[in-house]
């Protein structure tokens, strides 16, 4: 078994931190991330913890109950000091404990990608290390220092920011709908940076605006010329609640539609629940008056935030991503399921499209077919991918499935 002193002795591998009391249960872990190609440190005693602690984790499995420190003062921890590592949560106790602390962890911006009952499935297990094992890829390895203020404006200034792009995908007709700009890093030292690591400094130094309109230039131009290429397709933003306070940002969006010679219709806006649960007059102006130039309105990963369902019945949306961590466990978590279900019979009853994010194998996507999604997302469809390959990528997914 591994121990803190050695971490990342082979930094071409993910690494994986199993926080968890039960040492017979870590070295089911240990087996299984190992397999998968994790380089795995094991820690049985919690207060150990924070000595084992290092930022550039790629994931922690975390037990939820153990004695003299438990999972959700470790969550506390990483909060206060800015981790970034994946969390898989892990408890005997029921649903509804591990709901609320992935609730938790999603407040204080920690990402979850599961919530695993025990006793855990490990063929399960197993599936979500290899999908995060390729979503951490070995180019986050390269550095893990973390980049600075000046990195960030320097990046902005040498275009070293571009937008990949994951195709949505219609679950009634198999037609390809659109396609998710999603902002990506290539620095010329550092490799592949992730957004949740620059995303966050973006928006504490003031630079997501900046970042916002790069990524919005690129996918306008993009959405432009698959037009002109004869595979129009929508593309799809997702926008930090800091940028919603820009009153002029309507009028921004639909010269940039002018621009490209796109209609609004073309392009959506996808907005967290968390950032509508913020400065509701402020939003009603905006996303409003964007709805009103034709510009479509998603709410991204749903059932995450603490937005009301009377804040997001008066604000104007026309589209929901249900989140995938619901989508993911749907097929073998009964809660997750119902949370799914009720979703989808509430985004139809709004008459909102609906749009199932996270679908990673055959069972998501014929379950949320079942459900009634319109469209679906995720590695299943495939992974998202630089703008020369999309055009491509369409007329292979055209020929095998429409």
């Amino acid at each position: 078994m591994s121990n803190p002193t050695d971490f990342f002795l082979d930094s071409a591998k993910p690494s994986l931190l199993v926080v968890d009391d039960e040492p017979d249960f870590a070295e089911l872990v240990e087996a299984v991330a190992e397999e998968v190609g994790y380089d795995v440190t094991v820690v049985t005693d919690p207060m150990r913890f924070p000595l084992a602690y290092r930022r550039d984790i790629d994931v922690i499995v975390l037990d939820l109950s153990m004695p003299d420190l438990d999972g959700i003062e470790l969550i506390r921890f990483l909060a206060e000091n800015r981790g970034s590592s994946a969390l898989i949560l892990v408890s005997g106790f029921d649903n509804h404990i591990l709901e609320a602390a992935r609730l938790l962890a999603h407040g204080h911006k920690l990402p979850v990608i599961a919530a695993l009952q025990k006793p855990v499935n490990l063929a399960q297990l197993k599936e979500i290390l290899q999908t995060s094992s390729r979503k951490q890829a070995a180019p986050l390895s390269q550095s893990r220092d973390r980049p600075t203020e000046d990195d960030l404006r320097e990046a902005l200034a040498n275009s070293q920011f571009q937008a990949y792009y994951q195709p949505k995908v219609s679950l009634i007709d198999h037609h390809v709908t659109g396609f998710e700009a999603l902002a990506r890093w290539s620095h010329p030292d550092k490799g592949m940076i992730p957004p949740g690591i620059f995303i966050p400094i973006a928006e504490e130094c003031g630079l997501i605006d900046e970042l916002t309109s790069t990524i919005l230039s690129h996918a306008f131009h993009e959405c432009g010329r698959w037009a002109r290429a004869d595979m129009a397709a929508k593309v799809a933003v997702n926008m930090s609640a800091r940028v919603l306070t820009d009153l002029s940002l309507p009028e921004r969006l639909l010269d940039l539609s002018r621009e490209n010679g796109i209609a609004p219709a073309s392009v959506v806006i996808e907005l967290t629940e968390g950032a509508v649960a913020e400065r509701l007059t402020t939003l009603l102006d905006i996303l409003t008056r964007i709805r009103m130039k034709g510009f479509m309105l998603s709410i991204d990963d749903f059932g995450t935030g603490y937005s009301s369902l009377s804040r997001i019945h008066s604000l104007p949306f026309n589209e929901l991503k249900i989140d995938q961590s619901f989508v993911r466990e749907a097929p073998t978590s009964h809660e997750a399921r119902s949370i799914v279900e009720t979703t989808v019979d509430l985004g139809r009853k709004l008459g909102m499209r609906l749009v199932a994010e996270g679908i990673e194998n055959q069972e998501c996507w014929d379950l949320l077919e079942s459900l009634g999604s319109n469209e679906a997302q995720g590695y299943f469809i495939a992974k998202p991918m630089p703008a020369e390959a999309v055009l491509d990528w369409r007329l292979d997914w055209d020929k095998r499935h429409v």
